[in-house]
């Protein structure tokens, strides 16, 4: 989980290094990602590009900030009972999913309960769960049977997306097709091309914290920001300039000669992408890390 959550964190500080400068205009960042997205369901499969999939479409009640921290997201404000066994949640005002429809509790509960069933800590949660019900269509309660300590920390797991109620009764055991979330991205489905590209765009009614991004806490629609396009890594990469950060180049990508010839001219355009992982090779490809 650690390493899923630093992946996705630097993914996320790739993102916002190029919005550093000012910006006449919103802009497309073109990403080389270190994998292909098969799987469109976070709920269902634990492979990291999945994950990141997954925070680009969907949100969550909260998310862990640059130190692992659980910090609201989707929630405005919850209180705990003094013996720990009752969290009463209040959603934000104005979340809405890509369609138009309010996200309500409606949503949250069955999306809970989905990803109890796959998630490991979503696991450990269901263990100490009594009953999760609706309040209204804002407020929802969770009691626990024992107090279990890491309650913020679960609904804060890469994968404990909230999803539409209609998707949500899908089987966990079968990943949703249909990809409709809240989250600040919207994906293309129209111009996705597996193995090939993805693209996002900007979703114009998605509503950020005040607060500035902190790891996957708070704002990370990433201002100035209009859209992304995903290439997959063996067409991409003969592109260099045209891309900004690499997630990482495989063994199998290039020879060695292309690798380091393309290092050159990604230093060339963006030298604080180009880190080689290692400074050495024992005969395969090098990796990038941006």
């Amino acid at each position: 989980m650690p390493n899923s959550f630093l992946r996705i964190a630097l993914l996320g500080l790739a993102l916002v290094m190029p919005m550093t400068g000012p910006q006449a205009a919103d802009k497309v960042l073109r990403v080389v990602p270190h994998a292909d997205l098969k799987v469109l369901d976070p709920h269902t499969n634990t492979a990291t590009i999945t994950l990141m999939h997954g925070h680009m479409i969907f949100d969550t009640l909260f998310a862990w900030d640059a130190k692992l921290r659980p910090q609201p997201q989707m929630v405005e404000s919850y209180q705990v009972s003094a013996d720990r066994l009752v969290y009463t949640f209040t959603l934000r005002s104005g979340l809405k999913f890509h369609d138009g429809q309010p996200v309500t509790t409606r949503d949250v509960i069955p999306s809970l309960k989905r990803w109890m069933v796959r998630d490991t800590i979503g696991q450990a949660l269901a263990g100490f769960l009594d009953t999760i019900e609706a309040t209204d269509d804002k407020t929802f309660v969770i009691r626990l049977k024992e107090p279990f300590a890491f309650v913020e920390m679960a609904l804060g797991a890469t994968a404990s997306v909230i999803m539409r109620a209609q998707d949500a009764q899908t089987d966990p055991f079968k990943a949703v097709t249909e990809v409709v979330g809240s989250g600040p991205f919207r994906f293309v489905r129209a111009e996705w091309n597996p193995g090939a590209k993805i693209v996002y765009e900007k979703n114009p009614d998605y509503v950020p914290r005040a607060e500035p991004a902190d790891g996957l806490a708070a704002d990370y629609q990433f201002r100035g920001l209009a859209g992304m396009q995903v290439r997959h890594r063996r067409r991409a990469v003969r592109h260099v300039g045209q891309v900004q950060p690499i997630g990482q180049l495989g063994d199998d990508a290039l020879e060695v000669e292309e690798v380091e010839r393309l290092v050159g001219q990604l230093a060339r355009v963006a030298p604080e992408l180009a880190v080689p992982a290692a400074a050495h090779h024992d005969g395969k490809a090098p990796r990038l890390v941006g």
